[in-house]
């Protein structure tokens, strides 16, 4: 017997889905273009949740101390860091922290 293959013996695939490499489009629309980009807004939205409680617990600390847990941010939310379609999102994200750092020098 042969192993089964979940991309082989699916059976019969629905327009716009992934069929190895390729992406079966549907009505000329690219189902999982949508997708990604609703997955990159709602990757903002929780981000930035957390993001602003990590800026309001920066508040009490030090000028040193609020540099030391910028830099990690800076360095994770850096549009260029996150994949193409979360690139939007992250830059909106990166700028709250780069405003944040220049508060502090």
């Amino acid at each position: 017997q042969r192993p089964v293959d979940p991309q082989r013996d699916a059976g019969p695939r629905e327009a716009g889905e992934q069929h190895g490499a390729h992406t079966v489009k549907q009505g000329g629309q690219d189902r999982h273009a949508a997708g990604r980009d609703a997955d990159a807004a709602s990757w903002a939205r929780l981000r930035q949740e957390r993001l602003w409680q990590e800026l309001r617990d920066l508040e009490s600390c030090a000028v040193a101390e609020k540099r030391r847990r910028l830099r990690p941010l800076q360095l994770e939310l850096h549009p260029d860091k996150q994949p193409e379609t979360f690139r939007i999102h992250a830059q909106e994200l990166f700028l709250i922290v780069q405003d944040e750092w220049e508060a502090v020098q």
